[in-house]
């Protein structure tokens, strides 16, 4: 089993990381808080497994290791070079303290460290707490056929524009 790679915070100073077991915990807490459940998408234990597995984990821990908040994407075998945010949730007990900001924050620098230009990811158009949010990060939406799910709300984030258009300007010539 790969080392997933993880960026998380917390209040206590042990160096917990969490488990395949915490993150199912969390993503059946949060479950019911997506417009479409999760469940109705993917079975969360096995989600939970290829998060832990493949996927770069923003996570705000509690004192007693508990999951918080998480941003959950991909970072690594992208297509067309951008990172793909899949996953933003937090428990509503946490609601409120920033930690989604914060975690996608980090997300965005772990893309930087790695040189990739921009993020993307999909939200339900009517969840609009999460587009504010997205919106306030500098999200916006993109409007591409190869990305199109007609249902979805497709939004981007760029990071570094500047090698986002040198690689378009090279795939074209």
């Amino acid at each position: 089993m790969n080392t997933p790679d993880f960026n998380y915070e917390k209040t206590n100073t042990s160096s917990y990381l969490p488990t395949v077991s915490d993150l199912y915990k969390f993503l059946v807490k949060v479950n019911n808080l997506f417009p479409t459940h999760l469940s109705n998408k993917t079975n969360l234990n096995d989600f939970a497994i290829k998060l832990y597995n493949q996927a770069t984990l923003c996570v705000a821990l509690s004192e007693n290791n508990e999951i918080l908040s998480l941003v959950a994407g991909y970072t690594e075998n992208l297509i067309n070079n951008l990172a793909y945010i899949s996953v933003v949730a937090t428990l509503p007990q946490a609601c409120g303290q920033g930690l989604a900001t914060k975690q996608i924050q980090n997300f965005f620098k772990i893309c930087k460290s790695k040189k990739i230009p921009a993020v993307h990811l999909y939200t339900s158009p009517n969840n609009f707490k999460a587009i504010n949010l997205y919106k306030k990060l500098g999200f916006i939406k993109l409007e591409a056929e190869q990305y199109t799910r007609p249902l979805d709300l497709h939004l981007i984030r760029y990071i570094y524009i500047y090698i986002l258009m040198y690689n378009m300007i090279r795939i074209r010539i």
